[in-house]
């Protein structure tokens, strides 16, 4: 369902740019995602030129990007959105493993470095928004040591147990979708939950479910409307 702010809205609300609005998404880049890279990528493109339709946004919005496979790659770290260009956002490969603790630890790093900058310089913000997107579940490559699957998962359970405590402080809204396959990779739904309430499952190729790209919609309503809690927004798309 494409998102139409004005079927629940009461008013179209502008935000004064001076007030920020981070935002974290987090795209899976293992090897497993091949098939679904090039639609990742055009629905990113399609966020961002949808954000940029809005002049207060692209100086109201600090994006952060990050690739993760077996690494978390920073490709955008907490930039204005007017500074950013889809082609800097776009899949070029995808390789590798999945260590997801990794990326959430290294963005919520990456998120209190970010509220201590605008509590320094007298910024006011809203409360950081975090948007994970994977096919997979937390592994080590194949053959790995298990000594290595262990510290996959360790990073995994601290990642979730920040999450779940800065949300119930109300200082972070976190949502994930996990991709759906009728064969081959799909994510592990149950090992996803254990990051938070706001879970969703997309796919390109089962009928009835949601499309990976009602995902980027998802975070694009949560700029447009801040102030509406995630649940509602995901209760309205999904």
């Amino acid at each position: 369902m494409a998102w139409n702010p004005n079927e629940y809205r009461v008013e179209k609300k502008n935000y004064a740019a001076t007030k920020r609005i981070p935002i974290g998404i987090l795209e899976d880049i293992s090897s497993s995602t091949a098939d679904v890279r090039e639609i990742i990528n055009r629905a990113m493109e399609k966020l961002i030129k949808k954000l940029k339709e809005t002049p207060n946004f692209q100086k109201s919005v600090d994006l952060l990007v990050i690739f993760f496979n077996g690494e978390a790659e920073v490709k955008v770290n907490f930039e204005p959105l007017e500074n950013v260009e889809p082609d800097q956002l776009m899949i070029a490969g995808v390789i590798g493993y999945t260590d997801t603790g990794r990326a959430l630890l290294e963005a919520l790093r990456l998120l209190e470095e970010k509220k201590k900058e605008y509590k320094a310089n007298m910024i006011e913000y809203w409360q950081p928004k975090l948007f994970l997107l994977t096919d997979g579940y937390p592994s080590a490559w194949l053959g790995a040591p298990d000594s290595v699957g262990k510290e996959i998962e360790e990073r995994y359970m601290m990642a979730a147990k920040e999450i779940r405590q800065l949300e119930e402080k109300r200082k972070l809204s976190f949502a994930a979708a996990g991709i759906q396959r009728q064969g081959g990779a799909s994510a592990n739904m149950s090992k996803l939950k254990e990051l938070g309430d706001h879970i969703v499952c997309v796919s390109e190729g089962l009928s009835g479910m949601n499309r990976i790209e009602s995902f980027f919609e998802l975070i694009g309503a949560t700029v447009l409307d801040t102030e509406t809690p995630m649940e509602q927004i995901i209760h309205h798309l999904f």
